[in-house]
Parts: C-alpha cells; structure tokens; sequence
C-alpha cells in the first residue's frame, strides 16, 4: 500500500468523530436556496447554546450536510421542497437535484457532463431554476437558447 494512501486512513481513523448524540445527519446537493424563514431557522440553531453545528466544521463536505441536517431536524422539515429521503422522485426528474437540473451520466461520474444544446427540451421540461454545467464554448449554442426565451 503506497504509504500516502496508508497515511490517508491513519488519519482518517485518528481524526474519526461520533455525531452529534440524537441528531441524524441527512446530506444534499451543495446547491441550493433557501428561504427567509429556513435561514432564520439556521441562525436560532447557530445561536443555540447546544449547537451541533460546530461539529461540522471539520466534516469532509460541510456545505452538503450541515444546512440539510440542521433543517430536517427543524420545524421548517415539512416545507423542504424535493425533499427526496421522504418523497419520491417526480417520474422525468432524475436530473434535478434541489433547484438544479444535472446531468451525472459522465463516463467517470467525478463531474457532471458539460450541458449542450440537446440538453434544452429536457432542461425547460424540469422543475429547475438553474443548469449546472455549461461551457463557454461547448455550451454556446445552449446559452443562447436559453437568452431568447427571456428576451
């Protein structure tokens, strides 16, 4: 075992925490928006002297955790919109995430595919409010579809 792998989960098993005790940990895409009022739920549960928040802190991927978890255990839960732990996925949906529309069929999966034109039926049919990944160049012809039908 090459000895920065090994030294990766020494420290992996050095560094390892329990959660938060009574608190679950729900995870999300990193993109998203939130409401006045989800954002004051944040801030109470910041300012709260029994904060789980910052355990968070050194969690691997934060922003894909802590505002997931501490809404789901709030009482703005029920107001989680495609909130796909409790709902299932809307049939033609398998593309958005939260507010976004991403398509994650790359050959690898460690990006999402960059968008094309051909993308656009699909993308006006969803229920997102925005498109995640465009190119300059290889999305061109997709922006500019996307800016006559706001012009």
């Amino acid at each position: 075992m090459p000895i920065i792998r090994l030294g990766a989960r020494l420290f992996e098993r050095a560094t390892r925490r329990k959660w938060p005790a009574g608190l679950s940990i729900y995870q999300g895409p990193a993109w998203w928006c939130l409401t006045r009022a989800a954002v004051a739920e944040f801030l109470q549960a910041w300012d709260a002297p029994d904060s789980s928040i910052p355990w968070f802190r050194h969690a691997r991927v934060p922003d894909e955790m802590v505002f997931q978890t501490v809404l789901e255990a709030s009482q703005r839960r029920g107001h989680i919109d495609r909130d796909f732990t409790r709902l299932p996925r809307p049939a033609g949906e398998s593309f958005v995430q939260g507010a976004h529309y991403v398509d994650w069929r790359a050959p690898r999966r460690q990006a999402p595919v960059t968008l094309g034109i051909g993308d656009l039926p699909a993308l006006l049919a969803s229920a997102a409010l925005f498109a995640r990944k465009l190119d300059a160049v290889k999305s061109r012809e997709l922006m500019d579809a996307l800016d006559a039908l706001h012009a």
